[in-house]
C-alpha cells in the first residue's frame, strides 16, 4: 500500500513518465488537497484515487483504476484493464488489450485506444472514443494525441448530452485540456449503444458528404450503419431513421 503526502509531483519531461518506479500490487492515494502521480508496474494491481486531481498510470496488465473524487487522469500502457473515473471531470485512457472504461459522474474524456473495448460515459456531457495513442506534454495544459489504432469498441454514453468520436482530425476543448485528433479512423467500427438523437452528437472525420447512411453488413449487429466510402465505420443501435444532414452529425474539416 503506498500512501502519498502533500509534496508529490512525480509527473515531468516532454513525454508519458513518472519518476516513481516500482509499487506494491494494492496502491492508495491518500486525499489530500492538490495533484498526485502514481505509476504501476505490477500486474493484477488495484490503484484508487483520492479526493483531489490524481494522475494514475500503469504499465502492468489486468489493472484496476479508481479515479475517486477530483478531475482524476487514468491511464495504462499495457491491456486488459478496467478503469473507474469517479465523481467529477476525468480523462480515461486505455491500454493496448480489451479494456472496460467507465467514466462516471462528470463531464468525462474517454478513449479505448486499441483492441475491443467497453466505453460507457456514466453520468455528464461526455466524449468518448474507440482509439487513440495518448502523450502527455509538458506544460500548464494537458494535450493529448490521438493516432491510428484499431478494434471494434463499444460506445454507450450514459446519461447526458455526449460527443461521440468516430475519427479523423479534429480537436475538443475543456478548460485546460485539449485533445488532438490526428487521422484516427480504422478499418473497424464503433458500436453505438443508446444514441439519443435529442441531446448526443456524432462527430465525424471529415465532411459529412463523405459519409452515407445503410444497414449494417451482414454479420455485424444490427443497427444502422454510418459508412465512409465503402468502410463501416460505426454501426448505430436504438435510434432508427438518421439523417445526415441533422444537427446530431457534425463534421470535422480541419
Amino acid at each position: 500500500m503506498i500512501l502519498f503526502g502533500s509534496d508529490d509531483s512525480f509527473f515531468s519531461g516532454s513525454e508519458f513518465g513518472i519518476k516513481l518506479e516500482e509499487f506494491n500490487p494494492l496502491s492508495f492515494l491518500k486525499p489530500r488537497v492538490g495533484i498526485s502521480s502514481l505509476n504501476s508496474s505490477f500486474n493484477r494491481s488495484q490503484i484508487f484515487g483520492g479526493r483531489s486531481n490524481d494522475i494514475l498510470a500503469s504499465r502492468a496488465t489486468s489493472t484496476t483504476f479508481n479515479g475517486g473524487n477530483g478531475s482524476d487522469i487514468l491511464t495504462s500502457t499495457s491491456g486488459n484493464n478496467s478503469f473507474s473515473g469517479g465523481e467529477s471531470d476525468d480523462i480515461l485512457v486505455g491500454g493496448i488489450g480489451n479494456d472496460t472504461l467507465d467514466g462516471g459522474e462528470g463531464n468525462d474524456i474517454i478513449a479505448g485506444l486499441s483492441g475491443d473495448d467497453s466505453i460507457s460515459g456514466g453520468l455528464g456531457d461526455d466524449t468518448l472514443t474507440g482509439g487513440g495513442i495518448f502523450l502527455f506534454k509538458e506544460g500548464s495544459s494537458t494535450t493529448i494525441k490521438v493516432s491510428d489504432t484499431s478494434g471494434i469498441d463499444t460506445l454507450s454514453g450514459g446519461e447526458g448530452a455526449d460527443r461521440l468520436v468516430l475519427g479523423g482530425k479534429s480537436q475538443f476543448f475543456r478548460e485546460t485540456t485539449v485533445i488532438q485528433y490526428d487521422d484516427a479512423g480504422n478499418d473497424d467500427y464503433a458500436l453505438i449503444t443508446d444514441f439519443n438523437t435529442a441531446e448526443d452528437v456524432i462527430q465525424l472525420g471529415g465532411s459529412k458528404s463523405d459519409y452515407r447512411l445503410d444497414s449494417s453488413p451482414i454479420g455485424l449487429p444490427s443497427g444502422t450503419g454510418i459508412f465512409l466510402g465503402n468502410e463501416l465505420t460505426a454501426i448505430v443501435q436504438g435510434s432508427s431513421e438518421l439523417d445526415l444532414s441533422a444537427s446530431y452529425f457534425e463534421g470535422s474539416e480541419v
